[in-house]
């Protein structure tokens, strides 16, 4: 009764874990599609202020083109850094994740053992219990 109760406990934290580490994983994908959002907004509201000042001044267009590569090429490089660390952490809820699963498998293997090891047990006691009622009858006679 206590393994069952404490495997019913385990059962119960398993479940729980798993629902927060995919509560943790749609946070994160939310995170980066927000962030890839943000990135390909400001992105292209980078390129409509160049577009506007090529036209008005083509002795700036040079700078603008450079200061346009340098913001594209340092939002590129937060979001390829933001991508990595979000792969990081994905693959680490995916490893959580399954070793909670294994986890799992390996509490229904004890729980079936100790439902064989029981049937057994109780099969002996009533073999036991009828060897005794018989011995029992035999001292009577």
């Amino acid at each position: 009764e206590q393994l069952s109760a404490a495997h019913a406990s385990h059962a119960e934290k398993c479940d729980q874990l798993i629902q927060e580490l995919g509560e943790i994983l749609e946070k994160n994908k939310t995170e980066r599609a927000a962030l890839v959002a943000a990135f390909q907004e400001e992105k292209a509201g980078l390129e409509r202020q160049v577009g506007k000042l090529l036209f008005s001044a083509g002795a700036r267009d040079q700078d603008l083109a450079q200061q346009l590569a340098a913001s594209d090429a340092s939002l590129s490089h937060d979001a390829a850094e933001h991508e990595r660390d979000m792969q990081s952490k994905d693959e680490a809820l995916r490893e959580a994740n399954v070793k909670l699963q294994e986890m799992a498998v390996r509490v229904e293997s004890l729980e079936v053992q100790l439902s064989t090891a029981h049937a057994s047990h109780a099969a002996k006691c009533d073999q036991h219990i009828q060897e005794l009622g018989e011995i029992l009858e035999t001292n009577q006679t």
